[in-house]
């Protein structure tokens, strides 16, 4: 087996630096992190079906009436929110060490709202928690500490949440259902590479997204699942567009997935990102015209952070939309449209990994349950 990546140990000091560094960072050339010398493949249980069971990867967003570990930041200042209303008992924990809370003497629900009690046993967050620390190029506070006082609720719901999807997607099913053996490129920026996923620093060593997928489809493809993760932490499509090292077009796979605009909206106009991500395309058909292309829009970064132009992100979708209709076996994800409908239900905290622009672990899974949903199906079959 090929593990995802080695699991290092990590301080809050360093780990607070690291998320520092990934939010700003764009790599040079000769800075770049070297790119995996092949595919990564999973061989056994471990890595399959003991990570699909153990972090419920099935319908759980778009579709099914069950949802597992649903983030909320316990704050006694910030309002804390279920994603959907549950219809039935609700299981609270704490993903880090198990510890298991009570409906009444830890929280109280009055619908999808999450309330801490004054004795609760539940660790919170102190207050003025996520104001900005001083001397700080910020204007928020970036820590991966705010996953410390995130509180998971496992519980049956009768909801969904809607997922955009766009373009050849009957066509990318198909094709998907019919390879013996399917090589997948994941081409991105820190969330694509798994920032700030608990797998590589902390309990409960959930996967991100990237490693969730090959975790299903290893079950589905019968262990002939091969993923190529060369996403770059702090790249935009500006530093894809230029790059010169080969690493989209390096390994010869049936589907890309790219994924860029989080580092893009600090500066990049959107007709600029979309002539970028036109040329990324272009290169893959140059390469393997046959190959599906799946194009990601980005998650959303604190509302409360005033370097990204926020109003970019809906026209970046757009954009991706309008370049799945021009190309052939090209589909589009609004993962930006699923962030939206999110933040209106919750708060950022609850969903964040470092406080400015990185999912937490539920995050991914939103994200990963998106791919797979235009991979296989509603259902996943």
């Amino acid at each position: 087996m090929t593990t995802y990546r080695s699991r290092m140990q990590f301080t809050p000091a360093t780990l607070a630096v690291t998320s520092l560094l990934l939010v700003y960072s764009t790599f040079t050339q000769s800075a770049l992190p070297e790119a995996p010398e092949g595919y990564t493949t999973c061989r056994n249980a471990l890595c399959s079906y003991v990570i699909v069971s153990k972090f419920n990867v099935r319908p759980s967003f778009f579709g099914g009436d069950y949802v597992f570990a649903d983030s909320v930041y316990a704050s006694r200042q910030v309002s804390g929110s279920l994603l959907f209303n549950p219809s039935g008992n609700t299981i609270a924990f704490n993903q880090r060490n198990g510890d298991e809370y009570h409906k009444g003497s830890d929280y109280h629900l009055k619908g999808t709202s999450v309330y801490f009690s004054k004795d609760s046993k539940i660790k919170m967050s102190p207050d003025g928690f996520s104001n900005p620390e001083a001397k700080s190029d910020f204007n928020i506070k970036v820590t991966p500490e705010y996953m410390d006082y995130q509180v998971a609720f496992s519980y049956k719901k009768s909801d969904k949440l809607s997922l955009r999807l766009d373009g050849n997607v009957d066509d990318l099913r198909s094709y998907i259902k019919k390879l013996k053996d399917m090589r997948v490129t994941f081409y991105g920026d820190s969330i694509t590479y798994g920032s700030n996923a608990s797998d590589i620093y902390a309990e409960p060593h959930q996967p991100p997204f990237v490693g969730l997928v090959a975790a299903y489809m290893t079950m589905i493809k019968v262990g002939k699942y091969h993923s190529y993760n060369a996403a770059v932490p702090g790249w935009s499509s500006d530093n894809a567009y230029y790059n010169t090292d080969g690493r989209l077009t390096k390994m010869d796979s049936d589907v890309y997935v790219l994924s860029f605009g989080m580092n893009d909206s600090n500066s990049l106009p959107p007709k600029d990102y979309a002539f970028n991500i036109d040329a990324l395309i272009a290169n893959i058909r140059s390469k393997n015209p046959k190959s599906r292309i799946i194009l990601l829009s980005s998650t959303l970064p604190n509302p409360e952070w005033n370097t990204p132009n926020k109003e970019y992100f809906p026209l970046y979708s757009e954009a991706l939309s309008k370049l799945s209709h021009k190309y052939q076996h090209v589909t589009f994800i609004d993962i930006t449209d699923v962030w939206t409908q999110i933040l209106k239900r919750k708060n950022f905290y609850s969903i964040t990994g470092n406080g400015a622009n990185h999912p937490n672990d539920f995050g991914h899974r939103v994200i990963a349950e998106a791919l797979l949903t235009a991979f296989l199906g509603d259902d996943f079959t």
